[in-house]
């Protein structure tokens, strides 16, 4: 038999399809869909357990951020209302020294006004006596030329 075994060709020699008669017996181990399944219901508690507790984490930092955000915000509130309080101070502040300003300058030009005008008045008195007075000298050189050519 082995003599004629070897004259055949490969093909032929060794096929790709199964040769026996009997059906293989089902092998012992059985189905593992029930074990696929366990692992992904285990897989499944294990994920909803480490999301309750990454959601129980996140409330005391979510809870201690807002707690800390309340206080910045106050500060920032009382800050605010500390920096209008002054602003409103600082502009009355201005408003007042830029009227005692106005009311010193005004009374400053008022009283230059007045001495300018006193100045004037002084000056006009002065011219009217001067006046007065060469009139005097004129009136008594003409009466001196009159008396003389008499």
């Amino acid at each position: 038999m082995s003599f004629s075994r070897v004259f055949q060709s490969r093909i032929v020699a060794r096929p790709s399809h199964r040769l026996y008669s009997t059906v293989p017996e089902p092998t012992a181990g059985g189905n593992n869909a029930g074990l696929v399944l366990g692992g992904i219901a285990a897989a499944g508690v294990g994920y909803y357990l480490y999301k309750q507790r990454q959601e129980a984490q996140k409330g005391t930092i979510e809870k201690n951020a807002e707690k800390l955000g309340v206080q910045a915000q106050e500060a920032f509130d009382k800050s605010k209302e500390r920096y209008s309080d002054a602003k409103s101070e600082a502009n009355l502040k201005y408003e007042e020294t830029k009227a005692q300003g106005v009311a010193k300058a005004e009374n400053a030009v008022d009283s230059a006004k007045q001495s300018a005008a006193n100045a004037a008045e002084l000056a006009k008195q002065k011219a009217l006596d001067v006046q007065a007075a060469a009139g005097e000298k004129v009136k008594d050189a003409g009466e001196r030329i009159k008396d003389a050519t008499k």
